[in-house]
C-alpha cells in the first residue's frame, strides 16, 4: 500500500478552490430612487400637507366662528418650473375638479373647528412667474378670503352671446351676485367617464335634448361633456377662463379666448384661469363661438 506523504501531512497536491463567479454572489435589488426626492422636491402628499397646513394657519382667527363672512377662498401656488407646475397640479388634484376642497381641505377644516358658510367656494391657481398680489403670503403660496360680495362692491355682470353653435338659450347672464362659477359643456347632465353626473350652466345641445333643431346644423361634438368654466374672482373683480380636462389640447376639444385685436389666448394649462376683457370670443373646439360683454353692476 502506497501512502502519499504530502498528502498525509497536508502539503500539495491539494485540489485547487472553484474561484467564485458572478451566480455564487446572491444579487442585489438596485435602491429605489424617490424621484422627487432626487430632484430637490418633495412629494405630492407632503406638499399637499404643506398647502393645508398653510390655509389652516391663515384661518386661525376663525376657530368657532360660527357667523364668518367668507364665501370662498382663492389659493395661488408658483411654479416657476415645470416639475414644479405638476408637482402641485397633482397635490392639488387638478384633473379632479373638487377634489382637493370636498375631500381634502372640508375635513380638515372640520377638524381644526373653523366652520365656513353652506356652499362656500375654492379656486386655486397654479402661477409661473410671480405670486399676484393677495392678503396672505407664505414662501410659494398666497391666499386671499374671498368676502361677500357685497362687501367688494364695484362688481361686474357679464353676458355670454351664443355667435355659433347651438346652446339651451341664445344668451346667458352671468351674476356673481347668484353664482361665482358657471360650467361649460355639452349636454345639461351628461354623465362623465367617472360616472359622476355634472350639472352645466352653459350647455351645448346634442341630437336627442329638447330643442335641437337639425335646421340649424349638426350636434356640438366638439365640445366636451366637462369642457371647461368661467368663474369670477371677487378679490380681483374679474372673469376668469379656466379650460376643464375636456377642453385641454389632448382631448383635441382645444379652448382659446380671441381677443379683439385679434390675438389668440391658448387655454391649455389646466388649473390657470385667463382673464375676460369685454369684448372677448370665447371658442369651443375650434367650432362653437361665444362673445363676452361685461358691465358694472347697475349699469
Amino acid at each position: 500500500m502506497k501512502f502519499n506523504i504530502k498528502k498525509l501531512l497536508g502539503l500539495g497536491d491539494q485540489e485547487p478552490q472553484q474561484e467564485a463567479t458572478s451566480t455564487d454572489i446572491p444579487l442585489q435589488q438596485p435602491p429605489k430612487i424617490n424621484a422627487a426626492a432626487d430632484s430637490g422636491l418633495p412629494s405630492a402628499p407632503q406638499k399637499r400637507k404643506e398647502i393645508i397646513r398653510f390655509i389652516i394657519e391663515t384661518l386661525r382667527p376663525y376657530i368657532d366662528e360660527e357667523n364668518s363672512d367668507i364665501v370662498g377662498l382663492r389659493l395661488y401656488a408658483l411654479g416657476t418650473t415645470n416639475e414644479e407646475a405638476e408637482l402641485l397640479s397633482v397635490a392639488l388634484y387638478q384633473n379632479k375638479p373638487d377634489e382637493f376642497k370636498n375631500k381634502e381641505l372640508a375635513l380638515e377644516l372640520a377638524n381644526h373647528y373653523i366652520r365656513l358658510p353652506k356652499n362656500w367656494a375654492f379656486t386655486a391657481e397654479i402661477v409661473s412667474d410671480e405670486l399676484p398680489t393677495c392678503r396672505f403670503r407664505q414662501g410659494a403660496l398666497g391666499l386671499d378670503l374671498v368676502r361677500t360680495i357685497q362687501e367688494v362692491g364695484g362688481h361686474r355682470l357679464a353676458t355670454l352671446v351664443i355667435l355659433e353653435g347651438q346652446a339651451t338659450q341664445e344668451e346667458f347672464a352671468l351674476d356673481p351676485d347668484q353664482k361665482l362659477t358657471y360650467l361649460i359643456g355639452r349636454g345639461k347632465k351628461p354623465v362623465l367617464k367617472s360616472g359622476r353626473i355634472r350639472t352645466n350652466d352653459i350647455a351645448f345641445l346634442v341630437d336627442e335634448d329638447a330643442g335641437f333643431d337639425p335646421v340649424k346644423g349638426t350636434a356640438n361634438a366638439s365640445v366636451s361633456r366637462n369642457h371647461a368654466k368661467i368663474t369670477y374672482d371677487v378679490a380681483r373683480q374679474k372673469f376668469l377662463l379656466y379650460a376643464e380636462e375636456g377642453g385641454l389640447p389632448m382631448s383635441d376639444n382645444k379652448t382659446k379666448i380671441l381677443k379683439t385685436d385679434d390675438s389668440i389666448i391658448r387655454v391649455y394649462i389646466l388649473g390657470m384661469g385667463y382673464e375676460l376683457a369685454d369684448g372677448d370670443q370665447i371658442e369651443l373646439g375650434g367650432e362653437v363661438k361665444m362673445l363676452i360683454e361685461l358691465k358694472s353692476k347697475g349699469q
